[in-house]
């Protein structure tokens, strides 16, 4: 082994480096493990919208409590009119109405719509045993600051991350303005009236398929599709006789237990079947491996698992550490971005020093300033960011062996691919599971189930029967889909044109949040903004460009009676710097199918026409990473307010 050291811009590896002939080796196994999961069939392996009576279960909302009392089930009546509407009360929701709120909007004028049953969005949803969120919970969790809240661990569980959403919604009055359990299904753009007119699906039951319509001076799209489970499309999966659900609607009922302690006594007699082996699993696995009678684990690729190293959080800490100090949330997330997204120079202290922040090959999924300025650049690019993440990786395969006393069994469980090209996973019990006898690992070797039976999942000739049958295969993650799609809305902007049609050859923005022809309509990424691993940074930088364009527009001309959106000319531009950065974003050339690329959709496209490709590309990312889309973004707030808009007075 060499001691050689990789360099991208002024970081530099210090870890023991392997040979080039060793490297090598190690990315031609790459490549043969990449080759393999490719299906023609792209994303349309999945069920992604329910189908049939059947799978309805797997999509409702579980948790709503409809005998307890709503503050806000009268909160848009039919026929109503609101100066703000805000699709979407998780995080995202929370925080555009605490920055407008900030910004000096009436918290009457605003009003929340959301299809579940209580805030928090993911958080509301996602119930199942081990959850916690992946990244650090002070960088996380949004707004904690402004509620003066300390979070118990440093990486918080879902009970308490649900309920500081219902706590943000508490702190800015907004329980008696958000409507549950009702869904967007269209929007058009009234210029006569220059405003909104939205109609609203009834959810709840006595109500339910009602359609009540209101109009809002303005719309903000703060919703996603992550909430919406992702099932695989596979034979037989109506036969299966036994209990099945997917992680986001987990049936405690069945298990036994409460989020809250885990106990699931009632499988003690049972055999269990989970199919997937992502973040979601890593988190479950280890807590059915302790109550089921026996698991199986069904995995077509491994995850990389580094320590968690989860703790409580020290209170004598927190307090020297935050207390009294305006701006340390904004300040830490910047630094966790500078040593996970950002190959430049790294500040002299990581914040947060966590497996995320050891980890810098990750501004290959995100951008960074090093990034390639051309095609040409990019294949060494490319290059070196493979061999940056060399030692990481093998690191990660290491700890397999360490811990899985079985070797057959770690060889399955290693992660042969780049670290960025699949969420990077942390738990401190994960890799233990599988040393219990209980647990039986089934490595379908990047194929998947050949079907499933009335008994439980068949894979190479064989049949594992089961009572239980739990699906953690994801969500339905829209890759490059209008905010319109990803919510499942009718949206016609002016001159009655749809908001498909707008991007049907490419994607317009400026900074991400806007589009021309669409007045008044803002929404929360990702696409043509910046990215990082935290996505509680990004919904609430997002929310706040989006309240402060708002709000200095109030502000210059007096008046909230205002059309805003981007000048063409704006837009163009943007997307012509994401398009002009897009070699970036080349290291997911070497990727195995995933969420991220639409399951190899987006390079299938790429490879139709140069148009697709062009239009593909303008889908994506700011090419120099976090920190620099927000120093862009606080730089044009500071020199060049509403730059780039056409705003407008509307005449009553």
């Amino acid at each position: 082994m060499n001691r050689s050291q990789p360099t991208i811009g002024t970081f530099t590896a210090t870890t023991t480096h392997p040979d080039q002939a060793t490297a090598q080796a190690v990315f031609e196994k790459y490549e043969q493990e990449r080759i393999k999961r490719i299906r023609p069939e792209g994303i349309n392996q999945y069920i992604v919208t329910p189908p049939s009576k059947e799978y309805e279960g797997f999509y409702k909302d579980i948790w709503v409590d409809n005998t307890a009392t709503d503050p806000g089930f009268n909160a848009i009546l039919d026929h109503s009119y609101h100066g703000f509407l805000i699709v979407g009360a998780g995080y995202a929701g929370l925080c555009t109405a605490a920055r407008l709120i900030q910004e000096g909007v009436d918290v009457k004028d605003i009003r929340l719509v959301d299809s579940a049953g209580g805030f928090g969005g993911t958080w509301w949803y996602n119930r199942y045993p081990g959850l916690m969120c992946d990244v650090e919970s002070y960088i996380y969790m949004p707004l904690l600051e402004e509620l003066s809240y300390m979070p118990k661990h440093k990486y918080s569980y879902a009970p308490e991350l649900r309920q500081h959403a219902a706590n943000i919604a508490s702190h800015y009055h907004l329980c008696d303005k958000t409507l549950f359990q009702a869904r967007v299904i269209d929007m058009y753009w009234d210029e006569s009236q220059k405003n909104w007119v939205t109609k609203i699906k009834h959810l709840r039951p006595g109500s339910e398929g009602e359609i009540l319509t209101t109009r809002s001076r303005f719309a903000i799209l703060a919703g996603t599709s992550i909430d919406w489970p992702k099932l695989p499309r596979i034979s037989g999966f109506e036969k299966f006789k036994g209990r099945a659900f997917h992680t986001s609607r987990w049936d405690w009922s069945y298990s036994g237990g409460s989020e809250k302690g885990y106990e699931m006594e009632r499988l003690t007699d049972k055999k269990v079947a989970i199919v997937g082996t992502g973040a979601t699993a890593v988190q479950v696995i280890p807590q059915l491996a302790k109550w089921a009678q026996h698991l199986y684990v069904f995995q077509r690729t491994p995850s990389s698992v580094g320590a968690r190293n989860q703790r409580a959080t020290d209170p004598d800490w927190w307090n020297k550490e935050h207390a009294g100090k305006p701006g340390w949330q904004r300040e830490r997330r910047k630094n966790f971005s500078s040593f996970m997204g950002d190959t430049g120079k790294q500040p002299e202290k990581d914040l947060v020093d966590d497996g995320m922040t050891h980890m810098p090959s990750y501004a290959a999924m995100v951008g960074n300033e090093q990034a390639p300025r051309s095609a040409e650049e990019a294949g060494a690019y490319v290059d070196m960011m493979k061999n940056l993440d060399l030692v990481r990786q093998r690191s990660i395969r290491g700890r397999v062996d360490s811990i899985v006393q079985d070797k057959q069994i770690a060889e399955k469980l290693k992660a042969w691919y780049p670290g960025w090209c699949k969420r990077p996973c942390f738990h401190d019990e994960y890799l233990q599971s599988y040393n219990q006898p209980n647990v039986t690992l089934v490595d379908t070797n990047g194929k998947g189930l050949d079907k499933i039976t009335e008994n439980g999942p068949f894979f190479d000739g064989k049949e594992y029967p089961v009572d239980l049958l739990i699906f953690s295969t994801g969500y339905n993650v829209t890759v490059g889909a209008t905010p319109a799609t990803r919510l499942r809305i009718n949206l016609t902007g002016a001159n009655n044109t749809n908001f498909d049609t707008k991007w049907i050859h490419g994607m317009r923005t400026l900074h991400g949040i806007q589009t021309n022809g669409f007045p008044n309509l803002f929404w929360i990424g990702p696409s043509q903004s910046g990215a990082t691993a935290n996505n509680g940074a990004m919904i609430d930088e997002a929310s706040r460009h989006i309240a402060f364009v708002i709000g200095e527009a109030i502000r210059k001309y007096k008046s909230k009676d205002l059309t805003i959106q981007p000048t063409v000319e704006a837009e163009e531009a943007w997307a012509q710097k994401i398009l002009d950065g897009s070699s970036a974003f080349a290291t997911m050339g070497v990727c195995l199918p995933s969420y991220s690329t639409a399951e190899g959709d987006v390079f299938r496209k790429a490879e139709q026409s140069p148009e697709m490709k062009k239009k593909v590309q303008s889908a994506g990312l700011w090419p120099k990473g976090w920190n620099d889309f927000n120093r862009v973004l606080d730089e044009w707030r500071r020199k060049q307010p509403l730059e780039g808009l056409q705003i407008e007075r509307v005449l009553n």
